[in-house]
């Protein structure tokens, strides 16, 4: 459970991010909670997102889902559904 109540988590190398991801650009991902579920953005120049398998600069979450950054495996728990 990562930061399950705020309105945005970014994800990236970066310092100020809210996860930081060792082998990802320096702001890579911004996921976007709003009151119709969780978005999750690529915000990067470089590298790649991946969700469900597929590369994509947007989407939104489904519970389950396994977002790829970085070289990593994050997996989207929706406490909703």
């Amino acid at each position: 459970h990562y930061l399950a109540d705020a309105p945005a988590v970014l994800i990236g190398t970066d310092e100020l991010c809210d996860l930081q991801v060792p082998k990802a650009p320096k702001h890579h991902v911004l996921v976007i909670n709003t009151e119709s579920g969780c978005d999750v953005r690529y915000l990067g120049t470089f590298g790649s997102m991946t969700v469900r398998g597929r590369s994509t600069k947007r989407t939104r979450l489904r519970d389950g889902d396994v977002v790829e950054v970085g070289g990593l495996k994050l997996t989207f728990m929706d406490d909703v559904a």
